[in-house]
């Protein structure tokens, strides 16, 4: 690059020359690369940042699920228990009805 700055500063001493004018055109295509070697990492940092924030809200989303799953658990297993209490207590009415053997007539 400091080749070109050297050759397009003498070309462009010149007013009005087509050497200068190609010269000052290549160190501007130039110059444009070179930003671009700085300005690419930049939106490339700040996309990942943005992905970080992302991934963090998702990580606290998560989070708020498990704690709410978490607390369904126990009403859950209560009500479970409860159910499983009754149905054997259902098993037990039955046998009041239960009637004598039959006898023959």
């Amino acid at each position: 690059m400091r080749e070109h700055i050297g050759s397009s500063s003498s070309s462009a001493a010149r007013p009005g020359g087509a050497a200068g004018r190609r010269a000052a055109a290549r160190l501007s295509d130039e110059l444009r690369h070179e930003a671009s070697h700085v300005t690419e990492p930049q939106r490339v940092a700040k996309d990942m940042a943005l992905h970080v924030v992302q991934l963090h809200a998702s990580a606290a989303d998560i989070d708020a699920m498990t704690q709410q799953n978490a607390a369904l658990v126990e009403p859950s297993s209560a009500a479970s228990l409860s159910l499983r209490q009754q149905a054997g207590q259902l098993r037990q009415v039955p046998a009041a009805f239960r009637l004598a053997p039959a006898r023959p007539l």
